[in-house]
């Protein structure tokens, strides 16, 4: 693999200044390197007392994928927003651990998760995913490619073609070509 896998990624958006600093007493004490990643405008007046590359900031995801891939795995507890850091994540392979009200949204392989914003909890699950390294990119990539747009799109038309002929069978104007029949 091109990456190291040497670092991981913390979702700023959610995170209060409180937290920020919390999460990076804990990853110092753990021995484990960094990176705040996304909007980070509420941590700007701590920003002085870390490296200049700790916070990445929010940027497109063209520059946040190789950052991502290069990951070894993103922390969100971010609980406000639809989960895309996460998505963006495993599209390019890498695990997230999560807080558990995101279980509303994603599942399954490459994903942990935690109850809240514990110490030992999120040790436990990073030591988890760390545990885990035989975890295969590829499947972490495909399960989340299942929320795909254009695969998405596919499926809702099949859905709604799929209806429309359960109501309109007995229609004169239901065609006798119809592809529901055959």
């Amino acid at each position: 693999t091109m990456f190291k896998h040497h670092f991981f990624l913390i979702e700023a958006k959610g995170v209060s200044v409180e937290r920020a600093k919390l999460l990076a007493e804990w990853m110092q004490e753990w021995g484990y390197s960094f990176q705040f990643i996304g909007p980070d405008a509420q941590l700007s007046n701590i920003k002085k007392d870390y490296a200049e590359n700790v916070f990445f900031g929010d940027k497109c995801s063209g520059e946040h994928a190789p950052v991502m891939a290069a990951s070894k795995a993103l922390i969100s507890f971010n609980e406000h927003d639809f989960p895309a850091l996460a998505m963006g994540t495993l599209a390019v392979g890498r695990p997230v651990i999560l807080i558990s009200t995101l279980k509303k949204w994603l599942s399954g392989v490459g994903i942990g998760f935690v109850n809240s914003f514990d110490k030992n909890e999120l040790k436990t699950a990073i030591d988890n995913i760390i545990t885990d390294e035989v975890l295969e990119p590829q499947k972490v990539r495909a399960h989340v490619m299942e929320y795909h747009d254009i695969k998405f799109k596919a499926q809702m038309k099949r859905t709604l073609d799929k209806f429309y002929h359960e109501v309109h069978k007995g229609d004169a104007a239901h065609p006798s070509d119809c592809s529901q029949c055959k």
